[in-house]
């Protein structure tokens, strides 16, 4: 999947958002950041936002946020 976004949108200006669960975001996590295994995990709440970003090094990417809730109220934040 990570590839195929790649492919799509790799090299230009595009945003990209995808909209994923909870377990499938470990997944994900790993693919973009190039980690091929994790014995452990990343805690991730309901409706938290993840921002990855290329760096001027190819073939590396940046994660800037990993599971920011700002955009909600403290009463609102849920595992």
């Amino acid at each position: 999947m990570v590839d195929s976004v790649l492919q799509r949108h790799g090299g230009t200006d595009a945003v990209v958002g995808l909209v994923t669960h909870g377990h499938f975001s470990q997944f994900l996590l790993r693919a973009v950041l190039g980690i091929p295994t994790m014995t452990g995990w990343v805690d991730i709440l309901n409706t938290s936002v993840t921002r990855f970003a290329d760096v001027d090094v190819p073939g590396r990417t940046c994660a800037r946020w990993i599971n920011r809730v700002a955009h909600l109220a403290p009463g609102e934040v849920t595992d």
